[in-house]
């Protein structure tokens, strides 16, 4: 049996997205090896009993936050496996535990981001990684962060980056209607805005739009998120005099998202610790130019120059350097947005994904099956 320990898929976020796409290879490799797999969430709603992604359904077991109930389910399903996998380092611990109880067993653990620097770990959470079979790493930048804090052998850790959805090219042929000025140009942003979870920089792009304006006075910023960090972005945009030129929109679907992502001019999101960042590869498939931070996840996607820019933290005059120069030289924006498709296709589709997941479990079923 392969048992997937996770946090929660059902939610709207990179995390759950992600963790779809575990589950659902973690599922064909262990149906094709003639193996049950049992998909246990800690946070979804008790009242859940599946998912559907790519076309198939996947049972789960939902524990409504319930830990007490979700420890049983993963301790009692756990004695039963061969493998463990979990979606998140505050279920690291779980995985220990049951490998204490049964030697045999072999776990994985994805790591992500913010989660690995941004709470220092117990000293169990600590033994939990070292003991692992695997860490996966979204980036480089997460692998080195995970070596630095948690003190481990770099052959401990394998970055996979992420990847689109299988079905990400789905998108309506008919053009939406989107609520964008006749005859404006825009900037985009994806993100979620709370304070609990800062960098994003959208406050950088706000400051760097009046320099920006100057040269392109039909330009938008829309902003896609939601948080309690809007009121105090709001008042920027007020303080900056920016007002007509800025767009906060909060709860729209993915289809509208693609939408916003096949009609703007560059993405940008100069986040400042980003552990991967996988609106910037969706707003690289269709075709636009993205600019980002010199540091974090982010540098996994963009090679500064060729399809897209790196901007120093928080400096807003070299965004708008950026900017201006992507949406009046038509000949770089043309070449950086070639470039960011090819990107894409080179690296971030799903079969790749999958495929470099699908060799790591056949290297631990090998070993298993020749110990």
């Amino acid at each position: 049996m392969i048992l997937i320990l996770l946090t929660g898929v059902l939610e709207r976020g990179g995390i759950q997205r992600v963790s779809k796409h575990y589950s659902s290879i973690l599922t064909k490799f262990a149906n094709k090896n003639n193996l049950k797999v049992y998909l246990i969430s800690l946070n979804d709603n008790s009242d859940v009993k599946g998912f559907e992604f790519n076309k198939n359904y996947y049972n789960l077991k939902s524990c409504g936050g319930n830990k007490i109930k979700f420890c049983f389910y993963a301790v009692y399903f756990g004695l039963k496996s061969k493998l463990l996998f979990s979606n998140h380092k505050s279920l690291a611990i779980i995985c220990k535990l049951i490998k204490t109880l049964k030697p045999s067993i072999d776990y994985i653990i994805l790591a992500h981001g913010r989660e690995i620097w941004d709470y220092p770990p117990s000293w169990i959470t600590k033994l939990s990684f070292n003991n692992a079979y695997k860490i996966i790493a979204v980036s480089n930048y997460t692998k080195s962060k995970i070596i630095d804090i948690y003190q481990l052998d770099n052959n401990k850790i394998q970055v996979i980056n992420n990847a689109l959805d299988p079905d990400f090219s789905f998108s309506n042929e008919i053009e939406m209607d989107l609520p964008i000025p006749q005859d404006s140009i825009f900037l985009l942003t994806v993100c979620r805005l709370n304070k609990s979870e800062p960098g994003k920089g959208v406050d950088t792009v706000l400051k760097s739009l009046p320099k920006v304006l100057e040269k392109v006075s039909n330009l938008i910023y829309i902003i896609v998120g939601k948080g309690d960090l809007i009121k105090e972005l709001s008042n920027l945009v007020v303080k900056l005099r920016i007002n007509k030129n800025v767009i906060f929109i909060q709860d729209i679907s993915d289809e509208i998202l693609k939408e916003y992502f096949k009609r703007c001019e560059i993405f940008v999101m100069p986040s400042i610790q980003e552990g991967f960042g996988l609106v910037f590869i969706e707003a690289m498939y269709y075709r636009k130019p993205v600019i980002g931070c010199e540091q974090g996840g982010v540098m996994d996607i963009i090679e500064n120059g060729i399809n897209g820019y790196l901007i120093e933290e928080n400096n807003s005059n070299q965004l708008s350097e950026y900017i201006i120069k992507l949406l009046t030289d038509k000949e770089i924006y043309t070449y950086l947005a070639f470039n960011a498709e090819k990107t894409v296709h080179e690296k971030f589709i799903f079969n790749t994904f999958e495929e470099k997941i699908t060799n790591l479990l056949d290297n631990i079923y090998s070993e298993d099956i020749n110990s």
